[in-house]
């Protein structure tokens, strides 16, 4: 009853200081040339073996993957696959960006997320 109780001393941190911390991390991507923009990633199957297929022919071992124009079929696709990771540009983290070794967009997450970035200035 008077026992103690456990307390969140954490504060969450500004939203603009998580903008700029995604901005630099995608930056750094470009800087260490460990970016990549495609077209489009589309597969007919939600097969494994489609999608590394795919992963092979852009030569990645580890990589986030921005896909917005995605369907269900390459998410399905890549969610086997252990050092790949497919996210839309809405819930792109800088976590994300710095686990892995690579970042791959398509054009459309390339367009989200300059409009992401044109909005917060």
């Amino acid at each position: 009853m008077f026992g103690p109780k456990p307390r969140d001393y954490s504060k969450p941190m500004p939203k603009k200081a998580r903008a700029l911390a995604l901005n630099m991390a995608i930056a750094d991507r470009v800087k260490s040339q460990a970016l990549k923009v495609v077209e489009d990633i589309t597969i007919s199957e939600p097969k494994t073996k489609l999608f590394m297929q795919v992963v092979k022919n852009l030569g990645l071992d580890s990589a986030v993957m921005v896909l917005d124009a995605a369907g269900p079929a390459e998410r399905k696709a890549a969610a086997n696959i252990a050092k790949i990771k497919v996210v839309s540009s809405k819930n792109l983290s800088v976590f994300d960006i710095l686990k892995y070794g690579t970042l791959v967009l398509d054009k459309s997450a390339v367009s989200n997320l300059e409009e992401r970035f044109q909005a917060k200035q």
